[in-house]
């Protein structure tokens, strides 16, 4: 099996949804795709050095100068667990409901510790 590559990454965010990670290997049609439905949102892209994997473009990513903020670094950092543990494609998941409320209450709790942080810094 070959892994998809792409040579492009970045960071996307319209209205107040939570921004997200987009991969492509056309920089001009992803932006124009974005912005044609989202035309006050952002989007940051930025062309990788080669072509990546996903989760090599997220650690490429997390140490480009454009997405050093706290939140694109903690987006970046949940991106790249999500993938180090994402089984191998074609493989089936199951996950009890215990499991993703207790998955929900660990990522709230990281969200109240990023905010504790920042209002740290912020004082």
């Amino acid at each position: 099996m070959t892994t998809k590559t792409f040579t492009i990454c970045g960071i996307t965010q319209h209205d107040n949804n939570p921004a997200k990670i987009r991969w492509s290997n056309d920089l001009i049609r992803r932006i124009k795709q974005f912005t044609k439905s989202h035309p006050e949102g952002r989007c940051d892209f930025v062309e990788l050095p080669n072509e990546m994997s996903k989760l090599e473009a997220l650690e490429f990513l997390q140490t480009h100068d454009t997405f050093q903020s706290p939140e694109d670094q903690a987006i970046i950092s949940d991106a790249i667990c999500d993938r180090s543990k994402a089984p191998k494609s074609g493989a089936i998941v199951t996950m009890s409901l215990d499991a993703i409320r207790e998955r929900g209450k660990q990522q709230q709790a990281d969200a109240d510790v990023l905010e504790s942080v920042l209002d740290a810094v912020v004082e």
